[in-house]
């Protein structure tokens, strides 16, 4: 009767068993697969979807860099040797005349003025000139808001045919600190009375309109 007993509990355990394994191998681990398939193929949609939005971020801020710096480049051809503005800075230096170049000075400052309101993107247009045997800038057209000063080395971002660009760095604006970016490059003529610059930088804030802090962000998603 015992034994009856014994083996009627070995066959209910042995059954218990069967059904365990019955369960862990037709239910459990194909619910796990399609787990992990449905996790895997989230994670890719997922990734996909970042990098696109990466991608489409860094095509903007590239699309808005490029309109910027193509701006900065037109506006300071217009103040070079032959441009609209920078064909009367030669006769300025020239001119003996004190009211000659006050006159002319003022076309120059008034013209310089227009761009810049007609051009938000762009600001503190400036003649920085280096007297011969001088190291120290003066600003020729005085009611710009940039300090007269030259961009620092440390600051060097690139350079683009005649022009170098630098930042982004805090400006050189009176007005206060913001971050741009700036131009330099050289007035094609004028040796004779030492260097003449042609100093550009974006407009007032420009730059952060531009959201460039959403590139930094992205480090958290990688």
């Amino acid at each position: 009767m015992v034994w009856g007993e014994e083996n009627r509990k070995q066959r209910q355990g042995s059954f218990a068993r069967r059904l365990v394994k019955v369960w862990v191998f037709g239910c459990a681990i194909p619910l796990a697969l399609v787990e992990l398939l449905f996790l895997t193929q989230f994670y890719r949609i997922n990734s996909r979807q970042v990098e696109e939005s990466i991608t489409s971020e860094l095509n903007r801020i590239s699309r808005e860099l490029t309109d910027l710096m193509d701006n900065m480049k037109m506006l300071s051809w217009l103040l070079e040797a032959d441009g609209t503005v920078g064909k009367n800075l030669n006769i300025y230096l020239e001119e003996k005349d004190t009211a000659e170049r006050a006159e002319l000075l003022i076309y120059i400052r008034e013209q310089i003025a227009n761009y810049e309101v007609a051009n938000p993107s762009v600001a503190n247009l400036t003649y920085l000139y280096i007297p011969e045997g001088q190291d120290k800038c003066v600003k020729i057209n005085q009611t710009s808001l940039a300090n007269g000063e030259l961009p620092m080395e440390e600051d060097f971002l690139c350079n683009w045919e005649n022009m170098t660009f630098y930042g982004p760095h805090q400006s050189k604006s009176k007005v206060g600190p913001y971050p741009c970016i700036s131009m330099l490059r050289k007035y094609r003529t004028l040796a004779a009375y030492g260097e003449v610059y042609i100093y550009v930088e974006s407009g007032f804030r420009y730059l952060e309109s531009l959201d460039l802090n959403n590139v930094a962000d992205m480090d958290g998603v990688f």
